[in-house]
């Protein structure tokens, strides 16, 4: 007997049974690429815990704030170590590899100094930060709307915003069964509340043929309540997923003004309709002669004794409140500000505050050093909240607005700082004729600007409310210099035209071990002396004492627990790339799933996984490059590895791990501190001391052939995990691959990307399917009636 039941109504035929037979093609072409993409699904979870094992051990050993265990210093490896009572705020003191035990002090009579020029000019000004919210007042006479006959009453309340009323009506609808989920508020695009009916899907209408191209299409839309808006979005989709891309392209689905949605000009089936709701106000008349307005007519205003009260004052004197019930609301956001800018003028000899409007926004000054302060009930309207301290914020604040211009139609100004010559246009957003346009541009990118090119720093200080340039450099060789040469831009930000100061050196007394005495210059604040290297925070006013000890057990701790961590790195990696694949697990499909208890899916998918990195090339790169890295000798470095008691396994198998002879290497240390640290952190001489991924070969080879080895490990790991880009834009390569969390690789990457491609086959098949199961089922559907027909006139025959 058939395996196919035969339940139909007229065949006999069990229609699901057939149907799903027939699909089982697609089924499979589906089940295919759900495997691969589940293997590259592993393949990125096992390159992102190789990447946070990767990050997570040169953080702990290559990164200076874990103090405990940063080796890349050069007194990390010395085997001593420097004790000194003086406080870590006022002095940080580190012992080198030169450094002799005994006792030694240091006396600092002055600390290296920027060269530096404090501005006289108070700037005390803000610009408010938020937009025009006037509020909409809602009380006893119009707290009560009527949708379609159906009543909903509002809390009586001031809203800040339209937007925050139509929020509040949409919550009201949704609690009364009569209007849930019918009905949805917004602001349209000529401000006013417009109430739009919703199109509720359900099982009589989820099912839409669409001709697109002459191409009839079926698509089906999840059950739901739709706004105009998702309906469209929803319907171009589902329609995404099987049209071509140039016709998707083309595309254009629309409800038009009557509510009838249309797809490519043409009406779909009239039951796909938005009605349009008949709403009223109490106490309001309709704007439209039919009562068929859907236009909630409610005002943005300021109301007297509600929100019309903005308090200005400047700290310590008595506040000024401004009344703005009188400001015509009904004009352009512009012209609202500029009506309240000048209210606040009218006042500006008693409060001591102005006001102008800079690109839409308020902007408040004051001569004065002490703060504006603004509240009051209007001061949430204005885009400032209910209370706020205006403070000038440099990563905000236009540049424009802080400067003097005697032309306020020529707002460019030409002026150099050390040398370095910079021209803006603070009147225009481009860059014409030699100017960059500095319009738009903030404070803070202005000053990174000059700083970057003029080697300072300039800041804000809020408390004395000036600006403030220095040198980034130290010393008495250091000198600031700078001038206007057209317009008044260093005038307006540091009260003079003209910039002119030194630095200074620090000068310390120094006595050695041997009771050696003598006075040093030091162009910097960071220096070293007999092998001791002194980082002053802030001037000692005690002479600094410090005594050069023996460490060895630490120094030996350090090295064997950054063997340890290293050996399981490349055991990891090991594993990983030696393992070979079982073609006879592969992953499970759902269906397969369903048959299996949960501990034999967790053993079969540990069996799936293995082999999945077995001979990654990237990975296998990457060993190699380690290797090289710790075994190749360092140049001008007299010892190596193996002399200080750190080797290779002799085993192959172990590809790269260190073996360390605890012993050998306490006895070099012991005879040769200096060198061994050299071999470890020397820094290349070749003019590249620092990471760079974007040298050339020869560079690269220069710069590896001289630094110590930990320093090429650091070089090593920083290729393939740095989440920072080259100048190719181009991040680590493991990075690239797999991604990694709390970075935008997580979803933009080779791998994810792969996987995106399978989700849309899947998306692509799963459409098909659809569209030939519901032809198949219409095919059956018309089988049935036609063998019902049959079946009827035979009857008719037989009597």
């Amino acid at each position: 007997m058939s395996s196919i039941q035969m339940t139909g109504m007229a065949s006999g035929l069990d229609t699901k049974a057939i149907v799903e037979s027939m699909l089982q093609t697609e089924k499979s072409k589906i089940d295919r690429i759900n495997q691969n993409k589940q293997i590259l699904e592993w393949r990125q979870e096992l390159y992102r815990e190789l990447i946070n094992d990767v990050r997570d051990f040169t953080k702990k050993y290559f990164d200076p704030l874990n103090k405990e265990t940063y080796i890349m210093g050069s007194s990390s490896l010395s085997g001593i170590k420097a004790d000194s009572t003086v406080d870590k705020t006022i002095a940080n003191i580190i012992a080198g590899g030169t450094a002799e035990p005994g006792n030694y002090e240091l006396k600092m009579t002055q600390m290296a100094q920027s060269a530096k020029v404090s501005g006289s000019n108070v700037i005390n000004q803000s610009t408010v930060k938020g937009d025009l919210r006037i509020p909409v007042i809602v009380g006893d006479s119009n707290n009560t709307i009527k949708i379609d006959g159906y009543e909903i009453k509002l809390d009586s309340k001031a809203f800040d915003s339209k937007e925050s009323l139509a929020k509040a009506i949409n919550v009201k609808i949704q609690d009364n069964e009569s209007t849930k989920d019918k009905y949805e508020v917004s602001v349209n695009k000529d401000g006013q509340l417009e109430v739009k009916s919703n199109f509720v899907v359900d099982d009589t209408n989820n099912s839409i043929e669409i001709n697109v191209g002459g191409k009839d299409y079926t698509i089906k839309l999840d059950k739901g309540a739709y706004s105009q808006d998702k309906f469209v979005s929803e319907i171009k989709a589902k329609l995404k997923k099987q049209i071509p891309d140039q016709e998707y392209k083309e595309l254009k689905v629309e409800v038009d003004e009557s509510g009838q949605v249309k797809v490519n000009d043409t009406a779909l089936d009239s039951k796909y309709k938005f009605e349009t709701p008949k709403v009223s106000i109490k106490g309001q008349e309709s704007t439209k002669a039919d009562g068929a307005s859907n236009i909630l007519n409610y005002e943005s205003k300021f109301v007297k004794g509600e929100n019309s009260d903005l308090v200005i004052s400047v700290r310590g004197q008595t506040p000024t409140v401004i009344d703005l019930s009188d400001v015509d609301n009904s004009k352009s956001k512009q012209e609202v500000l500029d009506q309240i800018s000048e209210k606040i003028n009218e006042h500006k000899d008693v409060t001591n505050v102005s006001s102008s409007v800079v690109n839409g926004k308020l902007v408040f000054k004051t001569n004065s050093k002490e703060q504006i302060v603004i509240s009051g009930n209007a001061a949430n309207s204005i885009g400032i909240g209910n209370s706020l301290d205006m403070t000038l914020d440099v990563k905000t604040e236009k540049m424009v607005n802080v400067l003097n211009f005697d032309d306020p139609n020529n707002k460019k100004v030409e002026f150099t700082i050390n040398g370095e010559t910079f021209k803006y246009d603070f009147g225009s957003k481009e860059d014409k004729d030699g100017y960059k346009g500095g319009q738009d541009l903030t404070i803070k990118q202005v000053f990174s600007d000059i700083s970057s090119r003029a080697k300072v720093n300039i800041s804000y200080n809020t408390i004395s409310r000036t600006f403030n340039i220095e040198s980034k450099e130290t010393g008495k060789e250091v000198v600031l210099t700078g001038s206007d040469t057209s317009g008044k831009f260093i005038e307006s930000l540091f009260g003079t035209g003209t910039l002119d100061a030194k630095g200074e050196s620090a000068v310390v007394e120094f006595t050695d071990g041997d009771g050696n005495s003598n006075i040093f210059e030091f162009a910097s604040n960071n220096f070293t002396l007999s092998g001791i290297t002194f980082d002053i925070k802030t001037l000692p006013t005690e002479p600094i004492k410090v005594s050069i000890v023996e460490d060895m057990d630490k120094t030996v701790d350090l090295m064997k627990q950054f063997v340890e961590d290293f050996n399981e790195i490349m055991d990891d990696l090991n594993t990983k790339t030696r393992e070979r694949k079982n073609s006879k697990y592969s992953p499970l499909t759902e269906a397969q799933k369903e048959a299996m208890t949960e501990k034999e899916i967790e053993l079969w998918e540990k069996k799936a996984k293995q082999g999945i990195l077995g001979n990654e090339t990237k990975l296998e790169s990457f060993m190699y490059e380690l290797r090289n890295a710790i075994f190749t000798p360092v140049d001008g470095v007299s010892v190596g590895m193996r002399e200080i008691g750190l080797d290779t396994s002799n085993d192959y198998k172990q590809g790269g791990k260190i073996i360390f002879d605890e012993e050998k290497f306490r006895k070099a240390l012991a005879n040769d501190p200096q060198n061994i640290s050299e071999l470890f952190t020397k820094t290349s001489d070749s003019g590249h001391e620092n990471y760079d991924p974007d040298l050339t070969a020869e560079e690269r080879k220069a710069k590896n052939a001289d630094q110590g080895i930990f320093r090429r490990i650091n070089d090593v790991v920083n290729d393939y995990t740095r989440t920072t880009r080259n100048k190719n834009g181009e991040k680590g390569t493991f990075i690239e691959i797999a991604g990694i969390e709390g970075d935008t690789t997580y979803t933009s990457n080779t791998i994810s990307n792969k996987i995106k491609e399978y989700d849309k086959k899947i998306d692509r098949l799963n459409d098909l399917m659809t569209t030939r199961e519901n032809r198949y089922y219409a095919q059956f559907t018309r089988l049935e009636t036609a063998l019902s027909k049959l079946q009827s006139q035979a009857s008719m025959f037989m009597q």
